[in-house]
């Protein structure tokens, strides 16, 4: 079953916002714009899955946030 936008947001926020496991300490609407881009490629699926939430780490650090704890 593929995860609901919010889902992913949710899914992607619990590990890169604050307080998440790997906290990048990312600005809501940055991390909801990455989370967009992955679900919105044309050239891969979207499962929302590990992957695709790794690929969201992806975009958050090519925009140069690093993890803080």
């Amino acid at each position: 079953m593929q995860m609901t936008k919010p889902e992913f947001y949710d899914y992607c926020k619990s590990f890169y916002g604050t307080g998440g496991i790997y906290e990048f300490n990312v600005p809501a609407g940055v991390l909801k714009s990455a989370c967009a881009l992955v679900q919105q490629r044309k050239d891969i699926p979207f499962d929302g899955d590990t992957f695709d939430r790794e690929r969201v780490r992806d975009v958050i650090e090519l925009l140069g946030y690093e993890v803080t704890k």
